[in-house]
């Protein structure tokens, strides 16, 4: 009979500790905070979980950016990609000039992302040059150098992105001019193509002026390498 009276109380106890709870409310809140608590912990455990591969990737990018290399090269280094597909999306409608009918053109649009290019390759860095020849770009600037022999524009762009990857140090882009593109080879097609040109319609094509150039800059520093 005690020890039947004593839980009789225990049980009571518990039930006026619980009816209190409830009434003032802090059951409620202890069961809120317990239920923060769990959130809390997922979200540390979420945090310490470790990223995944494209995240990685991302992160080492960061990384090799020299301190020194402004917030907006490293913006339009992340989106090169879509500056690529700009750069390869052809207009829509054609042009017609007095001498030439073009098909598509070339564009404003595309012109601007080859003078990007130019501005983006006056920043020293490793992996701006890197991402330049593993997307391809200057092999399309390149490409559209010939395209279009007539922009005189868009040579003069072209013209100082190759002047640019001749004197300068950065064997990447070196690589991506003459190994990617066959630079040399292009040259040579190009002067072949001009002299039937002019043999037909009595001048030269558009671009040989800036082709000479680079000609020339190409043999100086072939000769200074020696």
């Amino acid at each position: 009979n005690t020890n039947d009276n004593v839980d009789d109380k225990d049980k009571d106890k518990d039930t006026n500790k619980e009816e209190a709870s409830t009434a003032d409310g802090t059951g409620d809140e202890n069961n809120q905070n317990d239920n923060d608590a769990n959130d809390n912990d997922n979200d540390k455990q979420q945090q310490d979980k470790p990223p995944t591969k494209g995240g990685e990737e991302e992160k080492k990018e960061e990384i090799q950016f020299d301190p020194n290399i402004p917030a907006v090269v490293r913006a339009v280094c992340h989106r090169l990609s879509e500056f690529k597909i700009l750069l390869e999306t052809k207009p829509t409608q054609d042009l017609a000039l007095p001498f030439v009918h073009l098909s598509p053109p070339l564009g404003p649009v595309r012109h601007k992302v080859v003078d990007m290019i130019v501005a983006l390759m006056r920043t020293p860095s490793t992996i701006v040059s890197k991402k330049l020849r593993e997307l391809g770009l200057i092999k399309i600037c390149i490409d559209l150098f010939f395209a279009y022999p007539w922009n005189n524009l868009l040579h003069g762009s072209v013209e100082h992105i190759i002047q640019m990857v001749v004197s300068g140090e950065c064997e990447i882009l070196k690589k991506a001019l003459f190994e990617d593109c066959d630079f040399l080879n292009r040259i040579l097609e190009a002067r072949a193509l001009s002299a039937k040109h002019q043999e037909e319609k009595k001048f030269r094509l558009g671009y040989m002026g800036h082709i000479t150039r680079v000609s020339n800059t190409i043999v100086e520093f072939a000769k200074r390498n020696e």
